[in-house]
């Protein structure tokens, strides 16, 4: 993958939007999470952090209160939305498919012997006219889930290119190491009133590194029908259960687990990646993976 500058730029009074730059490269991200096989040589890189400054406290458009668990937030787009309860549950659509839900996170602590349920640590959410902001606040460690949804498309002139919908960044401060599971449950669903069958059955498919870990890959959502695919990943993640065939049908949430390092990782966001191709084309991953380096 080639370097990009990320650049947004804050406002006199202190909200953050992107630039065009910004949006092109969250966007091509998106879609070379799906490029691997045809283009095996690639890998997958978290991006480096940069200041999101506090908005102004007499800002009519920013809105900043502690967490009620159990209320709805909403960051919507032209090409997807995230939506869940302030705790920082959430389900993803990217227009018109629902291509995962119950997104939850726990975490463990080098040398804090008690797993934490991350969600039960949600403090404060922060909303402005472009993103928001979940954050989590726990003895051990600090994360903040920020979250929006980019309104155009990778390829705008190819209405059949891969769609890209929200991004979350995760963005951690710790003074140890910390492990970070990822669970959600795959959904791939049409939007009503089209006709939805069968569950998606999940592929990890992983790429560049080389290691047996499998750690710079990514799940491919399958169907019975192959005009329809979806991609998930976290850049520097390992797949979680994933239950072999012989199994007895039962349900296993997909995970990504992903292992934070302060020395390593403290100036790093690691962005959730998700991807869906509608077409016969688009939905193999050579498909993807040419359409996202012409779209570069």
């Amino acid at each position: 993958m080639r370097n990009f500058a990320v650049l947004p730029i804050s406002r006199p009074d202190g909200s953050f939007r992107h630039t065009a730059l910004w949006q092109r490269v969250l966007q091509i991200s998106l879609l070379l999470l799906c490029a691997s096989t045809a283009l095996p040589a690639q890998r997958l890189h978290p991006i480096n952090a940069f200041p999101l400054k506090a908005p102004a406290t007499d800002d009519p458009l920013s809105i900043r209160r502690p967490v009620r668990a159990h209320e709805p937030f909403t960051v919507a787009g032209e090409r997807g939305m995230l939506v869940g309860r302030q705790a920082g549950s959430f389900e993803a659509w990217i227009l018109p498919i629902k291509l995962l839900s119950h997104m939850a996170i726990t975490a463990q602590v080098e040398g804090y012997p008690v797993p934490i349920d991350v969600n039960q640590q949600a403090a404060s959410i922060q909303v402005h006219p472009d993103h928001t902001v979940i954050t989590y606040a726990h003895i051990g460690f600090t994360l903040r889930q920020i979250m929006f949804s980019p309104s155009t498309l990778v390829n705008a002139g190819d209405a059949e290119a891969p769609s890209t919908g929200p991004v979350v960044l995760f963005q951690v401060e710790a003074r140890h190491p910390v492990d970070l599971t990822f669970r959600f449950t795959p959904e791939m669903l049409w939007m009503w009133p089209k006709r939805n069958g069968g569950a998606p059955s999940a592929e990890w498919v992983g790429h560049g590194s080389g290691a047996a870990s499998g750690v710079d890959g990514y799940y491919v959502l399958h169907l019975d029908y192959p005009d329809l695919s979806g991609a998930v990943t976290i850049p520097g993640a390992e797949p979680g259960v994933m239950a072999p065939y012989q199994e007895r049908p039962q349900v296993h949430p997909l995970e990504l687990r992903l292992h934070y390092d302060p020395k390593r990782d403290g100036d790093r966001y690691f962005p959730l990646l998700m991807a869906v191709g509608a077409t016969t084309e688009t939905a193999t991953n050579e498909g993807a993976g040419r359409d996202a380096w012409e779209a570069e």
